[in-house]
């Protein structure tokens, strides 16, 4: 039943417009259609078919498909189903006992066996005229079930055709019944959905489609969504995100408990307390509200997270707590301090004295005395440094007579710096020590010390000498090459190792399994290697040999080389293996495979049909019945090859015709062979004509017109045999039709 006139006598009583506005409904749905554009629930027509991308479901005259997958589950009338079943009359079912719906529309509801239904065109149709399309389609959680009428006629043989779809949508539960022409017919049609127990359902259409106009329209039902369950005064669509707690609605307080009370996700959980946001102190050691109250997990928190507040020495109460001495947070508070004097002796402690950090050490200078104690504090100062004579020229206890050294403190005793064996005699031609027993060079640190002579090596074969008052070396034993050997044997430590070996350098391959010389000999260790350690050169299809290796053939390393493929045909299996050849792909796919007839995708191409191949596919035929003529033609069926041709026998008649197509013409004596008239021409002329005047010929009927149908000897009370053939011709039609009725 139509809700409109409900609908507006609710907006008189209540003093508004109702929340929703659905043109139909019952307890649990509501649907609205593309012709009721003020209705804000109607819905936007779309037609994609799904004749290319569905599965066809074979159907014949009055028949329901086998159980057919839906691909997710489906709540309708608050039972989950994963299947359905198609009806070749324009519904489908959620039970498998449901009937076929032959042969029109009914209303609903009806308990009739044809419960639990969503019916697009329910109504006499004939799927063997046009064909039937299912399939699910897009990602869950959003996908589409369609099943798709396609240009199906009513039956039979009408030019009546629907184009129609019914879409189950995943996750709302939502139904849309699709139009593109809805088969303009005086016949009874129903379009609508029926609950299982057929106690209730929603009727969108019960009449003749000829007032219909659906073409291109969209049906769309839906749950309801506008109850108040909870009586709160606000619906689902309203917003209420839990229509069983009337605490919980738009604009109810927001308290801490952990739920949504007031269904706005943007509004923190309890920002209605009255605590919410007041500054707080956190689980720290100080007494500063250096945060808010906030809900977490449904309960009071404070925000601050920041730690301990230590009270600084900056005359402020920066914990918080008067009973901490300002400056007690300090880390110097109470270490040792040196005051303001010339020594660096800590003989104080810091304390905080009016904001500002004071050091108590007020002991004044302490000099710095040999006495082997740094009584400065200071390590910068030497022990003893105020000693008259600290510092002043001597010589120490050695060979030679100068003064080489000054006085100097050491372990709290006065010594001489002149620590050396003598004054040095240097290789300068003077006796620098003052003893001429010493040669000259004598006190050089390189005199007698190991030394490299004049060569290309680093070693020291001689040793240091000084000759003529300059530094000269007895080393005179030529170049020294460096070897492969672990050893530095040209002293040089900026030469490598075997940097003297004549393969150094040289090209190499390493331990990898191709041939390719990638390295260059090094020495390592004292060992001759090979710096290739690229690892193994695939050998790829590109006419190279990439791994340096003839043995292995061209493109061996690719990962599709000898992998399965299709050759350049027309069909799409995987016949050959890849293969390389002139540094090309190839594919060694030895020809086409063409679809028989045999329930199998021979050629591997789901969108080419069973037995497209076949030669005698789609020529003509002549069906199971009496006559030879081919009235259908060849088609592949569950793969067998089968014939369109379904008419009934064909039955000679007088007409000058072959009517059953087996070469002859008006034979069985349809006709006759008596010249009744006299005039020459036998049965089946022109009634009432001679063959030469054009006039009536007595013969024929008496010059009135009439035609002696009657067989040789025949009374005039017999019935005429045309008329009784074609009466037995025309017996079968109107039996069918009559049990349709």
């Amino acid at each position: 039943m139509r809700a409109m006139g409900w609908i507006a006598l609710l907006v008189v009583l209540l003093g508004g417009a109702p929340a929703r506005a659905w043109v139909w409904t019952d307890a649990t749905y509501g649907c609205s259609d593309t012709l009721h554009p003020a209705d804000p629930d109607a819905p936007v027509h779309s037609w994609t078919s799904i004749a290319s991308t569905g599965t066809p479901v074979i159907l014949s005259d009055d028949q329901v498909s086998t159980a057919i997958p839906i691909g997710f589950t489906f709540n309708f009338y608050g039972t989950a189903y994963t299947q359905l079943y198609i009806s070749s009359n324009g519904f489908v079912g959620f039970s498998a006992s449901v009937s076929n719906g032959c042969c029109s529309g009914r209303p609903i509801p009806t308990p009739d066996g044809i419960d639990g239904i969503i019916a697009a065109c329910w109504d006499d149709l004939y799927p063997p005229g046009g064909a039937v399309y299912y399939g699910t389609f897009g990602t869950a959680p959003s996908r589409r079930f369609v099943v798709e009428y396609n240009n199906v006629p009513r039956c039979c043989g009408t030019i009546e055709r629907i184009m129609a779809q019914i879409e189950l949508v995943e996750g709302n539960d939502e139904i849309f019944m699709h139009y593109v022409f809805d088969g303009d017919s005086t016949r009874t049609t129903t379009i609508g959905i029926e609950n299982p127990a057929a106690t209730s359902g929603v009727q969108v259409y019960y009449g003749t489609t000829n007032t219909l106009a659906y073409a291109n329209a969209t049906v769309r039902c839906a749950t309801m969504l506008d109850r108040d369950s909870d009586g709160d005064g606000f619906t689902i669509r309203a917003g209420d995100c839990n229509d069983s707690a009337p605490a919980v609605h738009p604009g109810a307080p927001e308290v801490c408990d952990g739920v949504d009370t007031d269904c706005n996700p943007a509004t923190p959980d309890g920002s209605s307390e009255t605590w919410y946001g007041t500054p707080c102190d956190g689980p720290d050691l100080d007494r500063c509200d250096e945060g808010t109250m906030i809900c977490t997990a449904g309960a009071p928190a404070c925000s601050d997270a920041t730690g301990d507040t230590p009270d600084t020495c900056d005359g402020t109460d920066d914990d918080c707590d008067p009973a901490t001495a300002d400056g007690s947070g300090e880390t110097w508070l109470g270490a040792p301090c040196d005051g303001t004097d010339a020594d660096l002796c800590e003989e104080g402690t810091y304390s905080c004295v009016a904001a500002v950090r004071v050091c108590s050490d007020d002991t004044g200078d302490i000099l710095d005395v040999c006495d082997g104690v740094d009584n400065d504090c200071d390590p910068a100062t030497a022990d003893g440094v105020v000693e008259p004579w600290f510092g002043e020229p001597c010589d120490g206890r050695n060979t030679d007579l100068c003064p080489d050294g000054v006085f100097a403190c050491t372990g709290g005793v006065q010594t001489c710096t002149d620590s050396n064996f003598g004054e040095p005699d240097l290789c300068d031609g003077v006796d620098n020590d003052c003893d001429p027993s010493t040669p000259d060079g004598f006190a050089e640190l390189w005199f007698g010390v190991a030394c490299d002579g004049d060569d290309a090596d680093l070693c020291e074969e001689g040793v240091g000498d000084c000759v003529g008052a300059a530094q000269s070396c007895t080393d005179d034993t030529g170049n020294t090459p460096d070897l492969c050997d672990g050893t530095d044997d040209d002293c040089d430590p900026a030469t490598t190792d075997g940097s003297g070996e004549t393969w150094l350098g040289a090209p190499c391959d390493g331990a990898d399994d191709d041939l390719c010389e990638e390295g260059v000999f090094e020495c390592t260790d004292g060992a001759q290697t090979c710096t290739d350690d690229t690892g193994d050169v695939p050998d790829l299809c590109d006419g190279v040999d990439d791994d340096c290796d003839p043995t292995t053939p061209d493109g061996f390393a690719e990962t599709w080389f000898g992998t399965a493929c299709d050759g350049d045909d027309a069909d799409l299996c995987e016949d050959g293996a890849y293969g390389c050849t002139g540094g090309v792909q190839l594919c060694d796919d030895p020809g086409e495979t063409l679809d028989l007839c045999d329930g199998t995708d021979d050629d591997c191409d789901p969108a080419t049909a069973d037995g497209a191949g076949e030669t005698w596919l789609g020529e003509p035929c002549d069906g199971d019945d009496a006559d030879l003529c081919e009235e259908g033609v060849y088609q592949c069926t569950g793969g067998t090859q089968t014939c369109t041709d379904d008419t009934s026998d064909s039955v000679e008649s007088c007409n000058g015709l072959d009517d059953d197509c087996d070469g002859e013409t008006d034979e069985g004596g349809v006709c006759g062979d008596a010249d009744a008239g006299g005039d020459g021409e036998t049965f089946g002329e022109t009634v009432g004509d001679t063959a030469s005047d054009g006039a009536p010929d007595a013969g024929d009927g008496g010059g009135s017109g009439g035609c002696s149908c009657r067989a040789t000897g025949a009374g005039p009370g017999d019935i005429p045999l045309l008329a009784l053939g074609l009466f037995l011709a025309a017996l079968p039609v109107v039996r069918r039709r009559s049990s349709r009725r």
